[in-house]
């Protein structure tokens, strides 16, 4: 390890964390290192877990139609079932403590720059909000909705495996459409049930993510958001059902859990980024909430 923070590319996510044999390596020789689109039956088998905490500069949009896939996303755990989307967003911290082999479904990979396609209009991203890191990263579909989506999904599976050179012009309109449907759905949810509360808890989740490397606390965030601190308290146990100094905690934990596995930092040097002034204070902090020191942690993670 160095001692920059990793974060993985499609390649080196895959050589760390798939099997690589004939029957798999196969799926990944299409001429574009940054997109994929596969049936998660056909890759399931050869995956590596656990996977450590980890970062990807890619989106992975993960359909499930059968089984169930759990999945830790920054500080939120998901068992994703029948008819459910997981969103994972590029540069969000993840990890995988087990797979269900029998679960099936897609599940489609793809880099910001592949989404702007030729058009070279970085401005598209903007359009579809649910591909930021604080965003909702479940999505359920009704079973209206659900058998379009999952054709796009077949579509794109079909059009990605069927050649060894596929039409990604195609696939560009096809990823298009499927993002659109998740946006026309996180729209419609947005304008039935959610309320200001919710839009304040994520800018709260905003802010926690880009200023995690700050000594802020919850009147810090208040005066950002310009609400008081009881008032951004009430919000996020409303929506999240944890107080905002427990989000902020949280966020900071996994950021650290990434740091001992990402990189060779010392443990001082990982509290000085994440603005502990006291590295004791820092490893007593980690330790209640995961059970075990810094040090211990980064022990347990290399052995695994």
């Amino acid at each position: 390890m160095n001692r920059s923070v990793k974060t993985y590319d499609t390649r080196s996510f895959r050589e760390n964390f798939l099997n690589l044999n004939s029957d798999v390596s196969k799926f990944f020789e299409r001429g574009d290192q940054d997109f994929f689109c596969l049936r998660i039956e056909d890759i399931v088998s050869h995956a590596k877990v656990p996977v450590p905490p980890s970062r990807e500069k890619c989106h992975t949009l993960i359909l499930v139609q059968e089984g169930y896939y759990d999945l830790k996303l920054g500080t939120q755990e998901y068992r994703v079932e029948n008819g459910d989307l997981i969103i994972q967003q590029a540069g969000a911290i993840f990890s995988i403590d087990r797979i269900n082999r029998e679960t099936k479904g897609f599940t489609c990979h793809f880099h910001p720059d592949t989404l702007i396609g030729k058009s070279g209009n970085p401005a598209i991203l903007a359009d579809f909000a649910f591909l930021n890191i604080w965003a909702d990263s479940l999505v359920r579909f009704d079973e209206n909705r659900l058998p379009f989506v999952t054709t796009l999904f077949r579509r794109l599976q079909l059009e990605y495996t069927r050649s060894q050179k596929p039409d990604f012009a195609i696939i560009h309109a096809y990823l298009l459409a499927l993002l659109s449907e998740i946006k026309a759905l996180t729209d419609a949810d947005a304008k039935e049930s959610k309320n200001a509360a919710h839009y304040l808890v994520q800018r709260f989740k905003k802010s926690i993510h880009t200023r995690v490397k700050d000594n802020l606390s919850v009147r810090d965030f208040a005066a950002q958001l310009n609400v008081s601190p009881n008032h951004l308290n009430k919000c996020t146990k409303q929506i999240t059902g944890y107080s905002a100094s427990r989000l902020i905690d949280d966020t900071k934990i996994m950021e650290a859990k990434y740091l001992l596995y990402q990189t060779n930092l010392t443990v001082s040097e990982i509290a000085n980024e994440l603005g502990f002034l006291d590295p004791s204070y820092f490893s007593r902090f980690f330790k209640k909430s995961a059970g075990v020191t810094p040090v211990e942690y980064r022990k347990m993670i290399e052995k695994s």
